[in-house]
């Protein structure tokens, strides 16, 4: 019987290094997609491009979120990722429609 015990712990052991070790590689791999996809992505954004190909583009992303916000002179989209932590940030200015600017930044972390 005691070996069975044994058994158990290290079946219990490495199922759970492995359940970690995988964990530990998809937030790796998150936080560096998601930085990659900002980056890429931002610099589809020509002037002159119409909001919605810029919209269309955005909603390909996997790791990204984007908010449109009205201002007085047109709208911005402002593109981040909570995979990496806000780390990375696209701004798209948007005037009539078109796009006038796109401008792609590292940012400071939260909390620092």
């Amino acid at each position: 019987m005691p070996r069975q015990g044994k058994l158990r712990r290290k079946i219990l052991v490495g199922l759970c290094a492995t359940v970690v070790t995988l964990a530990v590689a998809w937030i790796v791999i998150s936080f560096v997609e998601a930085r990659k996809e900002i980056e890429i992505l931002c610099g589809l954004f020509d002037e002159g491009a119409p909001v919605e190909r810029v919209v269309r583009v955005l909603n390909t992303g996997e790791f990204l979120r984007y908010e449109v916000v009205e201002s007085g002179g047109g709208q911005t989209i402002v593109v981040k990722s909570p995979y990496d932590l806000g780390t990375r940030k696209c701004t798209v200015r948007l005037s009539d429609g078109r796009v006038v600017s796109s401008e792609y930044r590292a940012t400071r972390a939260r909390g620092r």
